[in-house]
């Protein structure tokens, strides 16, 4: 039987990604010139996220996270350790945390595409750096490296021995059947609620598919689409009210 939802989701990953791509080309050269440009805010803009399905996420002892443990808003963000898209969401994420003064809870998750070993083998790559207590140097050259096109399958060793990992401990790791177990967990948690690509975010009650820019921004149809500020912002302000 034909999962009609999984299908409309495909179509709506597919259609995202295609938006972030023309967004992100056409705020390239500004970009290079001015890292930390101001934000652009669109009067009318959309929200453009999407409801999640399934259970609510929850952190775990396994998530690795930016910011503050104990904010009332929680960010939950599948990245691709193979993906350029990745790269360029963690940057903007870990600007919006800093602007924010740690007032986000940013859980960071493994995606792995089907197919792609380099994918896989980022992920695990991750998993063993975190027992390291690397994560998060490990982390930045994995996304730097995707976003340079330089990644190479078998290669990760490399990035283990830059930060000092043990090279055989970290072989062992790679090819450690529990981690593996572990890794397709994580990837089932993201099954059920509807993760078919990477990156995608939940924020509250909103899942948004793509690497949502900093800014506001107008996609291919003509229409204005709320930044990630601005969606953390809207999001921040209803946490407020709540208390």
């Amino acid at each position: 039987m034909i999962n009609t939802k999984k299908i409309w989701y495909l179509l709506a990953a597919m259609a995202v990604i295609l938006i972030t791509t023309v967004a992100l080309m056409s705020n390239k050269k500004e970009v290079e010139k001015t890292p930390k440009n101001p934000y652009q805010a669109i009067d009318g803009a959309k929200t453009n996220s999407y409801e999640p399905v399934g259970e609510s996420l929850e952190l775990t002892t396994d998530d690795n996270v930016i910011g503050n443990k104990k904010a009332e808003l929680i960010v939950f963000v599948y990245e691709d350790y193979s993906s350029p898209y990745s790269a360029v969401l963690a940057e903007t994420l870990s600007r919006i945390n800093s602007e924010f003064d740690n007032k986000l809870t940013i859980a960071i998750r493994p995606f792995v595409t089907a197919g792609n070993n380099i994918s896989r083998e980022g992920a695990l790559t991750l998993m063993c750096a975190q027992d390291e207590g690397k994560f998060s140097e490990m982390r930045n050259v994995i996304l730097t490296a995707a976003k340079e096109g330089s990644l190479q399958e078998g290669g990760f060793n490399v990035y283990a021995n830059q930060l000092g990992i043990d090279e055989t401990a970290f072989n062992n790791c790679l090819t450690n059947e529990e981690k593996s177990l572990k890794l397709e967990a994580i990837m089932a948690e993201a099954d059920k609620n509807l993760v078919i690509g990477a990156p995608t975010i939940f924020i509250a009650n909103e899942m948004i598919i793509g690497a949502r820019p900093y800014s506001d921004f107008v996609d291919s149809n003509g229409d204005a689409v709320e930044g990630l500020k601005a969606v953390v912002d809207r999001q921040l302000s209803a946490v407020g009210t709540k208390k």
